[in-house]
């Protein structure tokens, strides 16, 4: 909001606007508090509609040809027995970029969603994991740090990908392997998507 009035004073618009604050959660559904669905709602969902709102209505005013990007992830079209907040703030992030990108395109305001797959951002070493212990929560976040190491998508990859999009007017990237693997399975079987969710992959 402070963001939002000091650039409305000083008459300025953004071009873009990267909406890309996320944390990681993972663990049971019925081991998942109320308080971490509303911190985890809070950081990956509501600042994406906080900022969306507030700096789509600076664009559709200027009408200057705004862009907003919505870093969702290829967990939006995964479902997952461990990770059922995570999975579902994405894809409600990617579900609000395709009503977005529908109502704001006749103020010029573009919107394109971003879905990585495994990337090695460091989100690792801050996700929670409901229904451990203390000691157990961080081998489970060493563990997980480890993986998307070996895996070693980097920040950089996904960052060359909005720059595509930006520049060959797409509405969705898709970054790394894994993430068109788990699109293509969504999409051409979803009943197999449902029985993958029942492994224990996270």
């Amino acid at each position: 909001d402070k963001l939002a009035r000091e650039l409305a004073k000083k008459d300025e618009v953004p071009d873009i606007l990267i909406n890309n604050a996320g944390i990681g959660m993972a663990g049971p559904f019925l081991q998942t508090s109320r308080a971490d669905w509303r911190r985890i709602l809070n950081v990956n969902l509501w600042s994406v509609i906080h900022g969306s709102q507030l700096f789509g209505k600076q664009m559709a005013e200027a009408q200057n040809n705004g862009v907003i990007i919505n870093v969702s992830s290829a967990a939006a079209f995964s479902p997952n027995r461990s990770m059922s907040a995570y999975s579902t703030t994405k894809a409600a992030v990617r579900m609000l970029s395709d009503c977005m990108r529908a109502d704001l395109a006749h103020h010029g305001v573009r919107v394109i969603t971003v879905c990585p797959g495994i990337v090695n951002s460091g989100i690792t070493d801050r996700t929670r994991f409901v229904g451990k212990s203390a000691e157990a929560e961080s081998e489970d976040r060493t563990r997980a740090s480890k993986l998307y190491a070996r895996r070693n998508l980097s920040p950089a990859a996904v960052s060359s990908s909005i720059i595509k999009a930006l520049e060959n007017d797409q509405d969705e990237v898709l970054v790394g392997p894994e993430a068109y693997g788990l699109n293509l399975i969504g999409r051409a079987s979803p009943s197999l998507s449902r029985w993958l969710a029942k492994l224990e992959l996270a």
